[in-house]
């Protein structure tokens, strides 16, 4: 009977032992807020806007994300980021590229410890920014426009230096061009480079070659030349 009383000690003791590791697990948190959009009507046909948090050195996947339906006219929209564990993240919205990598940021909360549930604060964003095409697109363009030591037809489109060297500024390629006319997208040369072939033969361009950038490997998207268009029409702000 005493060793019955043993192995009856001992099964309690292990089970309790068991049931107990639950207490171990990662705490779990709810992360909500609310975003404006000040200028919906430039959003891009298509294009996806998530909110999501990310690890602190990690920029293009997050671990957590959640999409933001867009609205017709300005006005302010809820997200849920639910069953967070708890740590330290950098929280963004973002837009989407179609494979799900980050191709512009449009805004980073300061918040960064989520230990318990977090409501954020109001976020005002702007779908069209002088920032939003040079991260989503020039930065694309750098290893052969001044990245390196290669500056071609000598336009720099590096951060520090795009915007000085797009906006009335005359084209190298085509003296008689402008690379950037603010409010019209139409007389911008830059938008002649990235939709139509006829000008590669004035500059001895082979069409289907790197400097070819009508061509569907360019690193300009449909995406990415609408966003330029707009940016152009709307003014060309430097912000």
């Amino acid at each position: 009977m005493a060793m019955k009383n043993f192995f009856y000690l001992v099964s309690i003791i292990v089970f309790t032992a068991c049931s107990s590791g639950g207490d171990d697990a990662p705490e779990k948190s709810n992360v909500t807020g609310t975003i404006s959009v000040m200028d919906p009507s430039n959003r891009i046909e298509g294009e996806s806007i998530f909110v999501g948090l990310f690890a602190n050195n990690q920029h293009n996947t997050p671990i957590y994300k959640t999409q933001i339906a867009m609205p017709q006219n300005t006005s302010d929209i809820t997200f849920s980021l639910n069953n967070v564990e708890s740590g330290d993240y950098t929280c963004k919205v973002y837009v989407a590229a179609h494979n799900g990598n980050v191709e512009a940021v449009l805004h980073t909360y300061t918040q960064v410890s989520y230990a318990a549930d977090v409501r954020l604060p109001l976020a005002d964003i702007k779908l069209l920014s002088y920032s939003r095409v040079q991260e989503q697109v020039f930065n694309s363009c750098i290893q052969c426009h001044g990245g390196t030591q290669l500056v071609e037809a000598g336009l720099y489109l590096t951060a520090d230096k795009s915007y000085a060297a797009l906006v009335g500024i005359k084209s190298q390629s085509k003296s008689n061009e402008t690379l950037v006319v603010k409010n019209d997208a139409g007389k911008s040369f830059i938008m002649t480079v990235l939709n139509q072939k006829k000008w590669l033969r004035d500059i001895g361009v082979n069409a289907g070659s790197e400097a070819d950038h009508t061509a569907a490997s360019s690193f300009a998207s449909e995406a990415d030349k609408l966003l330029i268009e707009k940016w152009i029409n709307n003014g060309a702000k430097n912000d």
